[in-house]
């Protein structure tokens, strides 16, 4: 039906115009246009005139200036398109096209086009186009059902199609929901449009209410919309309804005036009836195949027994599973091949007895692949065609039988533990308001020497420490009133030594609530109670060795938060033993303590666990405390820290008498200093001295100009900026060191070091070079680097001085060369004096060892330049180079690099 309709479609369509289609007639509007040779209007006639958009008649329009849609054919004169029939699309004044045909004939002067309207043929045209279109794509929907697995997701292209092309704002199909209702099985809304009108509008239960063989309109009836409408195509089967497809906000008579309520009945079984067909597959097949999945779970299947036949019929998972042919009936002989031999003749007389119609179950062993499986056997006689036949189902017991076994070997082997373990199990059955022994294990003679006759006669109380009847009745008295109880208590043995036993009992009521029994369990604990006293004794005595330790003893977790803190820590942090937690130790250190604090805790791990510092905390009311810091991180399973255990020492002291060392060490080199440092100021008094006395003999001659005057008083200014540089940086230089360390230019302490060594190294005829480049900051103190360097200059002036004293033609050198190296800075001052004694070369840094002559040194300059760079994360060394002598410094740079360039003098 629907293949010749649409070939009637199709033929209406294809169907040539006639000249009734075209000349005007009294029915039919026609337009007239003059045009001149240029194909320019130059009057607009007829009834259609009218409509046109622009208005007609105005001189210099082409006529593309009137169409919707340019024509190609008119970008030429009106001779080349004359003789040819003119389909042309107008615009009308409302927006609307005006669809067109006509001729081109000559006339005075110029063209004249007449014209028909042909709206109302394209339209119908159209439609037919449409309607073939739509129905062709259902086809294909019944195609596509027929075929495809992914039944909603395919549903749901299917229905945005449909949507698409009849310009529906939202489509669905209702199936029954199996309760008396309907349910959306799948829907389609366009963007921009609401998807709740299902529940919000309640129209499952109104479906259900009506009964239709064709479309309906129903109104959704909602105060929000009430002019919203419902265009429902029911699908009948078997004289009922079985599906809906739902339009909702669709008015079919003005989307789709071509569609008539049969077409749309059609549409809509076009949709739902394969796929209600494809889903009762679906259906089916699940059916099937959980039936048969779960025959397979439960290892049981169905067999059947011919007795005229002697055949066996088996499911087919059983026969694989019992390695028999999957198409071919199993004979008698075969089946008893099958039994264990000690479970043939059994079977055999059931068999028979069931060919007489009595059902029997029988547990047998099955031969498969050489092992004895055990199998449960039903079978039931049915009659069939008048025959007898025999119906059952085998189910696979391995498991069940191998758990018996089990559960038997592991009561056995319960009850031999029980009655050799220390635990005693016990029952009293509760008479009369009491608990009366009924039953002990056998383990309470091999715990406590008594027979269970023996502890039965009296009562358990009897056997309970005099100290201890009180705890032992409150547990009883618990017990009846809450229904679990547990408690400790020492009971006799028959030596009459008192054993610690934990009791754990339940109380068992009937249905009425009423007690019943007691079920208890006795455990000897007391060797747990004893090594848990020894225990607590242990944690005193660490506790008292923690809380009277002069040292700080404390835990904390990887963000510094306290989680423990001893006695003295906690007076030094000035809070109770309770506030400790949640303390953070990063309120007490500077900002750049608490990085190297979090870089040291980075550093740890299983292998290395533990890491050693010296810190300053920052107590309340009272000095910086310095203290040696000692760490060790405790690591999860996985090797994340989780804790760290820290052992602190009060080193306040020591370092206040490593930085009066340092101090003194600065004084005494400034002393040594001091002839340089006079002459440094010499120099510029000098300087001055002159200048005045030069000004003085001008002035007395009368020839002194201001400009003379000008420049000599410049000079002196500059002499007396150089001497005050000198007397700040000496001052500076010999003042106590910062506290904590900071980043600084390690250039900064070359500068400050010459600015008071050159002056005495050229004096002293040594010749100085200077290799620096540009280097990044350290942390530390500058003037105890600028201390360092100053000692290594002065020691190298001398050993050059006493050297050339036995070489006199010695040119004698010292060279100052700055790098940076593998993340570090490297300084190094090298000299050509001869070097240093190899069997000296160990103890050159220890304290008071000098190479000088005796009352030229105090061996502490090597010695407290040791310390100063290692107190920076540095270190100290020298070797001899062949001409002399070459220390080496190494200090971890900072992250931040400078960019200061020393010139190379």
């Amino acid at each position: 039906m629907l293949k010749s309709w649409l070939h009637r479609i199709q033929k209406e369509t294809d169907r040539p115009a006639t000249e009734s289609d075209l000349i005007p007639s009294s029915q039919q509007d026609s337009l007239n246009i003059r045009l001149d040779g240029r194909g320019l209007v130059i009057q607009c006639s007829g009834q259609l005139s009218r409509e046109l958009s622009p208005a007609p008649a105005v001189a210099g329009r082409t006529l593309g200036d009137y169409l919707l849609a340019p024509a190609p054919l008119l970008q030429e004169t009106p001779s080349a398109w004359s003789n040819q029939c003119l389909d042309l699309c107008f615009k009308r004044k409302n927006g609307q096209p005006l669809y067109t045909r006509g001729w081109l004939t000559q006339a005075d002067a110029g063209w004249r086009l007449t014209l028909t309207d042909i709206t109302d043929i394209v339209g119908k045209v159209s439609f037919y186009e449409r309607k073939a279109q739509l129905l062709t794509y259902t086809m294909r929907i019944a195609e596509a059902m027929r075929s495809s697995r992914q039944l909603p997701e395919l549903t749901r292209e299917l229905l945005e199609g449909l949507a698409l092309r009849l310009r529906i704002p939202c489509i669905a199909i209702a199936l029954e929901d199996g309760n008396d209702g309907w349910s959306l099985y799948q829907h389609y809304c366009l963007p921009g449009t609401t998807p709740h009108w299902w529940d919000e509008y309640k129209i499952g239960p109104r479906l259900s209410k009506l009964d239709y063989s064709g479309p309906v309109l129903l109104s959704l009836d909602t105060a929000s919309n009430a002019s919203e409408r419902l265009w429902a195509i029911p699908y009948r089967a078997q004289n009922r309804i079985c599906a809906w497809l739902l339009c909702a906000g669709y008015h079919a008579a003005q989307e789709a005036p071509y569609l008539n309520s049969e077409e749309w009945t059609h549409i809509g079984a076009q949709i739902t009836a394969p796929l209600l067909h494809r889903l009762q597959e679906q259906q089916h097949d699940q059916e099937v195949a959980r039936y048969n999945a779960l025959q397979q779970l439960q290892n049981v299947g169905w067999w059947e027994y011919d007795p005229q036949l002697e055949l066996f019929h088996i499911a087919p998972h059983l026969l694989r599973t019992l390695a028999l042919p999957a198409t071919e009936a199993v004979s008698l002989s075969r089946w008893l091949e099958l039994l264990a031999p000690a479970d043939r003749g059994e079977f055999r007389i059931r068999l028979t007895e069931a060919s007489a119609g009595k059902s029997f179950s029988q547990h047998v062993r099955l031969q498969i692949d050489g092992e004895l499986r055990w199998y449960r056997l039903d079978m039931q006689a049915q009659i069939r065609e008048q025959a007898p036949c025999l119906v059952g189902t085998l189910l696979d017991i391995q498991d069940l039988k191998q758990q018996q076994t089990e559960a038997q070997t592991a009561n056995t082997r319960l009850e031999s533990l029980v009655d050799s373990a220390p635990a005693i199990i016990y029952v009293q059955h509760y008479v009369e308001g009491a608990l009366k022994p009924v039953f002990f294990s056998a383990s309470l003679y091999s715990v406590l020497g008594w027979l269970p006759e023996q502890v039965q006669q009296e009562s358990m109380a009897a056997f309970v420490h005099p100290d201890d009847r009180d705890t032992f009745y409150q547990c009883t008295h618990t017990l009846l009133t809450e229904g679990v109880a547990s408690c400790r208590y020492r009971i006799r043995d028959k030596q009459h030594d008192y054993h610690w036993m934990l009791d754990e009992a339940r109380l068992l009521r009937d249905q009425w609530g009423q007690p019943i029994e007691v079920v208890g369990l006795c455990i000897d604990i007391t060797d747990a109670t004893i090594a848990t006293e020894r225990l607590r004794d242990s944690e005193e005595r660490y506790r008292v060795l923690v809380e009277d330790s002069p040292a700080m003893i404390c835990r904390y977790r990887p963000d510094l938060t306290l989680t423990f803190a001893n006695a003295l820590l906690t007076r030094y942090l000035r809070v109770t033993q309770e506030q400790t937690q949640g303390v953070s130790l990063a309120l007490y250190l500077s900002a750049e303590q608490l990085s190297a604090f979090r870089e040291r805790l980075s550093t740890l791990t299983p292998l290395n666990p533990i890491a050693n510092a010296e810190i300053c905390l920052h107590l309340p009311d009272r000095e910086p405390l310095w203290v040696v810091w000692a760490e060790r991180g405790i690591f999860d399973d996985k090797g994340i820290l989780c804790e760290v255990q820290a052992v602190g020492r009060d080193n306040s002291e020591v370092y206040k008498a490593r930085l009066q060392l340092y101090q003194s060490t600065k004084m005494a080199m400034i002393g040594e200093m001091a002839t340089t440092l006079a002459h440094e100021m010499n120099q510029p008094l000098n300087v001055m001295r002159i200048a005045l006395v030069n000004l003085l003999r001008r002035m007395e001659t009368q020839a002194c100009s201001p400009e003379y005057i000008k420049n000599k008083l410049e000079r002196i200014e500059s002499q007396i900026v150089r001497a005050s540089r000198i007397i700040e940086h000496m001052r500076i230089f010999g003042r106590r060191s910062a506290l904590e360390k900071y980043p600084f230019d390690p250039q900064k302490a070359i500068e400050g070091a010459l600015s008071l060594t050159r002056d005495t190294l050229e004096q002293s005829g040594i010749e100085l070079t200077i290799k620096v480049v540009p280097l990044p900051q350290v942390c530390g103190h500058l003037d105890q680097l600028e201390q360092v360097l100053i000692n290594l200059l002065v020691n190298a002036r001398d050993a050059l001085l006493q050297y050339k004293s036995q070489q006199p033609t010695l040119n004698p050198q010292v060279i100052i060369s700055a790098n940076c190296h593998d993340h570090s800075v490297q300084l190094q001052v090298e000299d050509n004096g001869g070097g240093i004694a190899p069997h000296q070369l160990p103890e050159i840094f220890e304290p008071f060892f000098t190479t000088k002559p005796a009352g030229q040194g105090t061996g502490l300059g090597l010695s407290v330049s040791h310390g100063i760079i290692q107190q920076m994360q540095g270190t100290l060394s020298v070797e001899n180079t062949g001409k002399g002598a070459l220390f080496t410094i190494v200090i971890p740079a900072e992250p931040q690099p400078t960019t200061t360039m020393l010139a190379k003098t």
